[in-house]
This record gives structure tokens, sequence and C-alpha cells, in this order.
């Protein structure tokens, strides 16, 4: 299941959704990108991501969502840790970028603490 991000005028910037959605299990994977660097810290994902994850327990009533992020972006781990996601576990030097090797960190958030976090907002 995926959403298209679009800003307010209408240009098509990024898409966010779930995927490997159990409902036996009430588990999904969390994924998201804005592809246009201009976009990026101007709130868009975060907004983005809690309408998604909002469906996700709600509508769907999930009892947890996951993701993988790799280590270097620290941008999105923050965004993920401000949205409620705890770190589960990482792949040391999982992925390669411009021949170095880095971490995928593996985190994971239960209904329980997003409607925590949502009380707090």
């Amino acid at each position: 299941m995926a959403l298209a991000i679009d800003t307010k005028g209408g240009e098509h910037i990024g898409s966010t959704g779930l995927n490997r959605i159990s409902k036996e299990f009430k588990n999904a994977t969390f994924g998201i990108i804005i592809g246009n660097k201009q976009y990026w810290n101007r709130g868009y994902g975060t907004d983005a991501a809690h309408v998604i994850l909002d469906y996700a327990f709600k509508k769907l009533k999930l009892h947890r969502v996951d993701l993988d992020v790799y280590e270097y972006n620290t941008r999105a781990i923050k965004v993920y840790k401000k949205l409620g996601f705890r770190v589960e576990g990482r792949r040391r030097e999982y992925t390669v970028l411009d021949g170095k090797y880095y971490d995928t960190i593996h985190m994971g958030l239960l209904d329980k603490e997003w409607k925590a976090q949502i009380k707090l907002t």
C-alpha cells in the first residue's frame, strides 16, 4: 500500500507506504522517500509518516511497524525517533556507499508507543 506525497501546490515529491502487511501477525514494514532535496527538512516526510502510521495503527489495527535505515541517514533516524520508533538492532557493515561500509539499523514502533506519542502532541 502506497501514498503519494505532494506539495500544497500539487507537485509530486515522493511516496510513503506500508509493505509486507501481515494480517495474521498484525505488522508491516514502513518506507518513505522524498526524491527532491529541495523539499527535505520542510516537514513533508514527518507529515506523511504521521498519516500512514495513524492509518496503520487505527484503521489496519496493526500491532507493530518496523523499518530499516542506513546509519549515515542521520536525518531520517532523528525523524523516526521523533515519531516513536526505537532501535531494535543493526546489521553491521551491511551496505556500501562510495567504497565505505555502513550498518543498517532496524527500528520498530508498537501500537501502544504510537498512541502514547500521539497523546503527547
